[in-house]
């Protein structure tokens, strides 16, 4: 008959460990590490919807070295099949606990496999796992990783990313980002960069075109201090030298393009000034006709009603042999033509 087990939540195929209830009254043939819910990793690189993923850094000691209770271990390879070379392992709690791709990278039988493309440099596999170990025997809790050397900094944060532990490594990727970005990059930093393998060098990460569009930039901007010596750099460095090129023939195509871009903004600006202006002018000029046409209307009626007046007074005096004024006159040689009898 099988045997009940405290720690049926916590099998090697578990993400994360559960704790188990630590009241003093309850007795346990061993106790589970007591997870604070302040553990919940901080850095923005990690999925936020993956909400076990736990941040060792904040546990302490002993909750740590429960992760190293078994001996069930997963193994890391270089390459898959049979030239596949084992890199290194890692308890497979730790590793549950640690990497937020868990589920998808571990394979085989006992799902207690990793393999990484052959073209690798098992050396940042190494360097992750030994900062894994430095954190679980650190006797209080473990702060961040400090700096090496540039290229073991860089490696090791690729992979980080591909075993899905960025989270150790992030803060020291961004301080090496920042100093690419702005500060004049050494060569031995350059040197760096070039020599990571370009399967570590993932689109989250793409340290190399990074620094490529940055000295680009700077080759734009004029702030390179020893041309002539970089420029023989680049004659040994073929792959730079072309990353380069395309960045600033890019840069150039995209500059052209606003440039159109500007001419056309300014044009339709001047569209629409010269259309406001327009609108102005009409409704301004439009006004005036309109006063013009209403002074012309107002005119012409009261020129009606004395014509009218003149007439009525103008035949009056025709009928009872009135004299004419001159208006008069003036109206009688206009309606007949000819000069008004005599006596009028």
């Amino acid at each position: 008959m099988a045997t009940s087990n405290s720690f049926g939540l916590l099998s090697p195929d578990s993400p994360t460990p559960q704790p188990t209830s630590t009241n003093k009254n309850v007795s346990t043939s061993q106790s589970a590490p007591k997870v604070s819910a302040l553990n919940q990793a901080p850095s923005k690189t990690i999925d936020k919807e993956k909400s076990d993923i736990r941040d060792l850094r904040t546990w302490n000691q002993k909750d740590r070295k429960w992760l190293l209770r078994d001996n069930v271990r997963v193994k890391i390879f270089q390459g898959s099949g049979p030239t596949a070379q084992v890199i290194c392992q890692v308890s497979k709690y730790l590793f549950n606990v640690a990497s937020n791709k868990a589920p998808e990278l571990l394979v085989g039988r006992h799902r207690n496999e990793v393999h990484l493309p052959s073209d690798i440099d098992p050396m940042g596999v190494r360097l992750l796992i030994r900062e894994l170990m430095r954190i679980v025997h650190h006797r209080s809790q473990a702060g961040r990783m400090t700096g090496t050397t540039t290229y073991n900094d860089l490696v090791m944060h690729c992979a980080a990313v591909m075993l899905g532990m960025e989270m150790y490594t992030h803060h020291n990727f961004m301080w090496h980002m920042a100093i690419f970005k702005n500060e004049l990059i050494s060569y031995e930093d350059i040197d760096a960069v070039c020599a990571l393998p370009v399967c570590m060098d993932t689109p989250s990460t793409r340290i190399f075109d990074s620094v490529a569009r940055t000295l680009a930039y700077n080759v734009r901007k004029d702030y390179i201090p020893d041309v002539d010596d970089f420029d023989a750099y680049l004659e040994t460095n073929e792959r730079l030298r072309d990353a380069i090129t395309a960045a600033n023939r890019k840069y150039l195509t995209w500059s052209k393009h606003e440039e159109h871009r500007a001419r056309m903004r300014e044009r339709e600006a001047k569209q629409a000034e010269w259309e406001k202006k327009n609108e102005e002018w009409n409704a301004r000029h439009g006004q005036v006709a309109n006063q013009r046409k209403k002074e012309e209307a107002a005119l012409w009626a009261s020129k009606k009603a004395q014509e009218k007046k003149v007439g009525a007074s103008m035949r009056e005096k025709l009928r009872s042999n009135g004299k004419f004024d001159v208006e008069e006159r003036r109206m009688y040689e206009k309606i007949f033509g000819k000069h008004p009898p005599k006596g009028h």
